[in-house]
């Protein structure tokens, strides 16, 4: 018994059904998903797969798709007239390009002549979702001034006001990134987390938009703003910007000349906008240049950080240390400043007066 011709669609190498309603992605029936505004293709092969005989595409056009709102077919197969032996199997071409990001569904119908007359409108479905472009970032904000040599001092507070805190860092949410993305729709940060060096000199960081405070939490190595106002208010148009800055202040005890520097580690867009083109959004970090976000403590007095202990009469003292220091007992790490010892109490005492701070500090044991 000699079989029949017959017709076969195939997907990625894949057997299509005919009259498949359901889409998959192994044989490609279910597009991947697709930037809203872009566009993603599927070729897909018809073939006389077995027996004698010719098959012949008989529909004006030989492919159609409904319905044509989504997908369109941007590639007719070129041969009308499938041989066994010959020119045994033709290609076409479906176009997916979602405006939305809602799933779409349609029907691909292929008239032919197969002796199967079931098969003779072979029909299966495609499917595709839309989703919003992942082109954002977010980077420091071009231009932005940092503080430089800190005055510690007067930022002291365990709650931020823009009277009492310094801008540490301004970051641009930049819809589409350096480029203009395929969607229509901006980009809006519901979750951001920063990591902080030197946290231990941080007492709190609020996220800011302009003079608005839209979350405060303590400062840590690691910190998150979720705070349903930042999806409020940090939003970009289509194809816009937004900026948002970062304000701290500090704790009692800092040390002298060091500075704190934030980076993104994570970015959390909502769903419905566009999306980040990495997880950290491009990992935006503040500067440490030269003087920038530097603490300093200013020393205006003198403190015994070791205490000298009873001697003998002339037998030198064992050592005890002096070192520069401001009101919070913070250490002034550039002091150079000379001083000279008395007592009130001991009689015959000599020392070698005056003395000139090292690198904050001067260890005496003459």
């Amino acid at each position: 018994c000699v079989k029949a011709a017959d017709i076969n669609v195939l997907g990625n190498g894949v057997s299509i059904a005919d009259a498949s309603a359901t889409t998959s992605v192994a044989n490609h029936t279910e597009f991947a998903a697709t930037p809203v505004n872009g566009s993603s293709t599927r070729t897909f092969t018809i073939q006389n797969s077995t027996g004698i005989g010719t098959i012949n595409l008989t529909g004006t056009p030989r492919v159609t798709v409904s319905p044509t709102t989504y997908f369109s077919v941007t590639t007719q197969p070129t041969l009308s007239a499938l041989t066994t032996g010959g020119n045994q199997s033709t290609t076409f071409v479906i176009t997916f390009s979602p405006t939305n990001t809602n799933n779409q569904t349609a029907t691909v119908t292929i008239e032919n002549d197969d002796p199967d007359g079931a098969e003779q409108t072979y029909t299966f479905n495609v499917s595709g979702t839309g989703t919003n472009s992942l082109a954002s970032d977010i980077v420091v904000t071009s231009g932005f001034t940092y503080a430089t040599n800190i005055n510690y001092t007067n930022f002291i507070s365990n709650n931020v006001t823009t009277a009492n805190s310094v801008v540490a860092g301004g970051f641009t949410i930049r819809d589409g990134g350096a480029t203009t993305d395929a969607d229509i729709v901006g980009t809006t940060l519901s979750a951001i987390t920063f990591s902080l060096s030197n946290f231990a000199n941080i007492q709190k960081v609020a996220l800011y938009d302009g003079t608005n405070e839209l979350q405060e939490v303590t400062a840590a190595a690691s910190v998150t703003f979720n705070a349903p106002a930042l999806a409020t208010n940090l939003t970009t148009a289509d194809g816009g910007t937004k900026n948002f800055t970062l304000r701290v202040t500090f704790n009692t005890g800092v040390t002298d000349n060091q500075q704190f520097q934030f980076t993104v580690t994570s970015a959390t867009p909502v769903p419905a906008g566009s999306g980040f083109a990495a997880g950290n959004a491009g990992g935006a970090t503040t500067s440490v240049a030269g003087n920038n976000n530097r603490i300093i403590v200013t020393a205006d007095r003198l403190r015994f950080t070791t205490q000298p202990i009873d001697g003998a009469v002339n037998v030198s003292l064992s050592q005890f240390t002096v070192a520069a220091v401001d009101a919070n007992f913070n250490v002034d790490v550039d002091a150079t400043n000379s001083f000279t010892l008395t007592t009130s109490s001991v009689t015959n005492y000599t020392s070698g007066s005056p003395y000139t701070l090292s690198a904050w500090v001067r260890n005496i044991t003459n």
